[in-house]
C-alpha cells in the first residue's frame, strides 16, 4: 500500500471536524533563500521549471512521511503533521523532513538553498475561507510564529530552525549537520541555543 493509500484509509476512519477544532500539530514551512534575487533575469519557463522542481522535492519528502502539503505560496510550502490525523511520530517526522529537505535542495545543481522551520503546538484546524471558497487548513499563533521564524533564520544565517517544543519531541535527531545549522527557539521567541 502506498503512503497516500494508507493515509486515505486513516482519513476515512477518523472523521474530520470541518467547522473548527483545536488540534496539536507540527507545522513545517519551507521556502527558497534569496528567491527574489534568483528570479531576476530568468526566463519565465526556466523560473517555473526550477521552482517547481524544488516544490516537488519538498512535497515528495513531506508525503513520504505520510503527511500532506497544505498549500503553496510562491516559492513557499506549508505542510501539516498531525492536523488531519494525529500520530505519535508527527514531530519526529516533521523534523526529519526538515533535515532531508535542507540536505536535498542544497545539493541540487541549481545552487538553491532553503529556509525550513517547524513549530509544534495547538492550532485551530478547519475550513477557513469565504462562502464561495474554503479549504482545510490550520490557523493560530503556532502558524504565525512559524511564518515569522524566517526573519530569525536570516539574522542567524540558519538553514533550518525549530522551536523548543519541536526539538523536545524529537530529541534523538541530529539537528545540525555540516551542510546546515539549526537554532533552538524558546517559547518566548528568543534564540536560546545554537546547534
Amino acid at each position: 500500500m502506498t503512503c497516500w493509500a494508507g493515509f486515505a484509509v486513516q482519513l476515512l476512519n477518523n472523521p474530520i471536524e470541518l467547522g473548527g477544532e483545536e488540534r496539536v500539530a507540527t507545522i513545517l514551512f519551507s521556502n527558497i533563500r534569496g528567491f527574489t534575487t534568483f528570479c531576476k533575469g530568468l526566463p519565465p519557463k526556466e523560473l517555473l521549471k526550477t521552482s517547481n522542481k524544488a516544490l516537488s522535492i519538498t512535497s515528495d519528502i513531506v508525503e513520504s512521511r505520510q503527511r500532506g502539503v497544505d498549500k503553496y505560496n510562491g516559492d513557499a510550502v506549508m505542510a501539516l503533521f498531525g492536523a488531519l490525523i494525529n500520530g505519535d511520530q508527527d514531530t519526529v517526522n516533521a523534523m526529519t523532513a526538515l533535515l532531508e529537505i535542507t540536505s536535498v535542495l542544497e545539493n541540487m545543481e541549481s545552487g538553491l538553498s532553503v529556509y525550513v522551520r517547524t513549530t509544534a503546538s495547538i492550532v485551530v484546524a478547519g475550513n477557513p475561507g469565504s462562502s464561495n471558497r474554503m479549504n482545510y487548513s490550520v490557523i493560530g499563533d503556532t502558524v504565525n510564529v512559524s511564518v515569522r521564524l524566517e526573519g530569525l533564520m536570516r539574522l542567524y544565517n540558519a538553514s533550518n530552525i525549530g522551536r523548543e517544543a519541536s526539538m523536545d519531541d524529537a530529541p534523538n535527531l541530529p539537528i545540525a549537520s555540516s551542510a546546515s545549522s539549526a537554532l533552538l527557539i524558546s517559547p518566548s521567541g528568543f534564540a536560546s541555543s545554537n546547534y
